[in-house]
């Protein structure tokens, strides 16, 4: 089956590379995903190596034999809703409920056997190609992309209301568990992920608003309150969620807040918003869906201990 690879991260660019040696594909919001296949069937691991063989088993059961043996993929793991936009904030329902799942595979870091971890891009990409070509499923599929110039397909991206594009360099080799400008992500809403430190709700609406932090070292960081983006069955289905979590005093560094709510467990959720203010709090913050792939390491207290980034 092969070892896991820490995944190639994405960094962060404001100008959009141009040139023979670029290629550009829709960058999808999603689950980022490594894919195993060997003899003994496909094996799923998140981005921090976490096996989620059991618990994506009936959608790999139906792709395993569409896969080569002793072949490794990179990719994202989606749900598609109208528009053939790719939601988030539904994937962990869907695969909750067992509903179908596409795989939109974008590397290749195995092939038959053979590591292809010091190839280009360019060839990786041939492999890919050729590796799915017989591939009809809706479950899986090779990302498409475009050579030298991103920017028009940034633009119908936007028009579209997806995520964002991905810029990657060709000639470049894939550079486990490393950020590095070979390969830069640019959304089109800004979207990270925070930690949820409590909740205000009431009888009339249920859920009202999440109250949000960032931890920078050992401290937490006030991000305001998110209370819009929320589908009334995601304010039923979470408001049931934190409040069966105990409570805690307010958390160092947090303000006093009327009516709230502390998690003994916070949780990550994903928030797009269109800046930060001075005062550090979020913008325009929109929910967009908890991070069920990273968990948030609390101490005694509640407090959070560890939160791990984002690819």
């Amino acid at each position: 089956m092969g070892n896991f690879v820490p995944p190639q991260l994405l960094s962060g660019n404001a100008v959009l590379p141009s040139g023979h040696c670029w290629l550009f594909e829709r960058k999808y919001d999603g689950y980022r995903l490594q894919l195993s296949a060997s003899q003994d069937g496909v094996k799923a691991r998140t981005r921090t190596g976490v096996d989620w063989t059991a618990r994506l088993r009936p959608w790999l059961l139906a792709i395993s034999d569409m896969l080569p043996t002793d072949t490794v993929f990179d990719g994202e793991l989606c749900v598609l809703h109208a528009g053939g936009r790719t939601s988030f904030s539904m994937l962990g329902e869907a695969i909750k409920q067992g509903q179908p799942l596409c795989y939109h595979a974008f590397d290749v870091l195995l092939h038959r056997g053979a590591s292809t971890l010091d190839r280009t891009l360019a060839d990786r990409k041939v492999l890919l190609s050729t590796t799915l070509a017989g591939v009809t499923s809706s479950y899986i599929q090779a990302v498409d992309f475009v050579l030298g110039n991103g920017q028009p397909l940034l633009e119908q991206m936007r028009l579209a209301g997806h995520e964002g594009i991905v810029a990657k360099r060709l000639d470049g080799p894939y550079r486990p568990g490393q950020r590095t400008p070979d390969w830069q992500k640019f959304k089109i809403q800004r979207t990270e992920d925070f930690i949820a430190v409590g909740y205000h709700s009431n009888e009339a609406q249920g859920l009202t608003s999440l109250i949000l932090a960032s931890q920078g070292g050992d401290s937490l960081q006030y991000r305001g309150r998110v209370g819009t983006g929320f589908t009334s069955d995601e304010r039923r289905i979470l408001l049931t969620r934190l409040s069966a979590s105990p409570s805690v005093q307010i958390p160092a560094a947090m303000p006093s807040l009327p009516d709230a709510r502390w998690l003994r467990h916070p949780m990550a959720v994903q928030v797009g918003f269109t800046h930060i203010a001075p005062s550090g709090c979020l913008l325009h913050p929109v929910f967009q869906g908890v991070r069920e792939d990273i968990a948030v390491l609390t101490n005694d207290s509640g407090s959070p201990l560890i939160w791990p980034g984002r690819s």
